[in-house]
């Protein structure tokens, strides 16, 4: 390549990466899919669960609801972003981190929401095949721990389930108060 192809090339590629509204253009849409994402492998799994729940009722679809929220810190972002104009570059990058923070942020909660409702969800396992710790005397061997030692499920729909679902949510509202600081530039 002679200079000027070397030099017209790379001039390209600093508008195109340096642009700030293809920046926030970018941060807007990794917002909405990234935290869409989120909000969608939370709500499969609480999906489920309120499904099997029977005896439920109006407590087994907070796991929905809590997952949905999700999505629509996503389109906070997105409309904020959106909505700005005459940005320098620096802003431009800084509204690329803001839609990423949130939507990252997001996603990581609704796929802590799916694993903790899969778990929750799974029969408790008798995990006492002779790998109980016991006391040996002879030919006798004794539990050190008597009584029944089985774990027990958690109950179908408890205020416990409630507060894990809200705390594995504040996640994602933390990415959006992240974002929100990011994309609340000074105008320069």
């Amino acid at each position: 390549l002679t200079s000027c192809e070397k030099l017209a090339s790379r001039s390209i590629l600093s508008m195109t990466m340096a642009n700030p509204e293809l920046m926030t253009g970018l941060g807007a849409a990794f917002s909405i899919f990234l935290c869409s994402a989120g909000s969608v492998v939370g709500s499969v799994q609480a999906g489920i669960y309120a499904l099997q729940q029977n005896g439920g009722g109006i407590f087994s679809f907070f796991p929905i609801i809590i997952a949905g929220v999700l999505s629509i810190y996503g389109i906070i972002i997105a409309v904020i972003l959106s909505g700005q104009s005459d940005i320098s570059e620096a802003n431009g990058f800084k509204n690329l981190c803001a839609g990423l923070s949130v939507g990252l942020a997001c996603l990581m909660s609704g796929i802590g929401m799916s694993n903790f409702l899969e778990k929750h969800m799974a029969p408790s396992r008798n995990t006492s095949r002779n790998t109980r710790a016991t006391t040996c005397c002879g030919d006798q061997q004794e539990p050190l721990i008597s009584g029944d030692t089985q774990s027990y499920a958690i109950p179908p729909t408890s205020w416990s389930l409630i507060m894990v679902m809200v705390f594995l949510e504040a996640i994602g509202l933390y990415g959006l108060i992240v974002a929100l600081i990011l994309s609340s530039h000074d105008k320069q």
